[in-house]
């Protein structure tokens, strides 16, 4: 069931998240759309549980990661409002748990350098079409 949820989220969730900064505004409501269907998915798989798989961080937590890290900055650089707290509690709450592990801390870059990347990814698209 892991394997199923990894590719989910690569497929279906990743997909959707890229072409909110590569697409014309009527595609972009849509890949909103979809992302916040596939962010209720996963709300409904948190349910009752710290992590996608119980108490401790697997598999599915690394693939989602995408939603802690990428989402959570996507959303502070661009405004959007693709989960919060009121939206989806239990997918916020295993973010905090996820980004408050010590493993996780060591092993992912600095949240300002993630911050003025993904910033700048935001900005490529539209300066290549100037």
């Amino acid at each position: 069931m892991a394997r199923f949820w990894a590719k989910y989220i690569d497929d279906k969730l990743l997909g959707a998240a890229r072409r909110i900064s590569y697409c014309d505004e009527k595609e972009r409501e849509q890949a909103i759309k979809e992302i916040g269907e596939h962010l209720r998915l996963l709300e409904k798989q948190l349910q009752g549980k710290h992590f996608f798989v119980g108490d401790i961080i697997g598999y599915v937590d690394i693939a989602a990661s995408l939603v802690a890290i990428w989402l959570g900055i996507r959303q502070e650089v661009s405004g959007l409002k693709l989960f919060t707290q009121e939206t989806h509690p239990n997918l916020w709450k295993w973010n905090t748990r996820f980004q408050e592990n010590e493993v996780v801390n060591q092993t992912c870059p600095p949240r300002d350098k993630l911050v003025q990347y993904i910033g700048s990814l935001r900005k490529a698209p539209r300066s290549a079409l100037e």
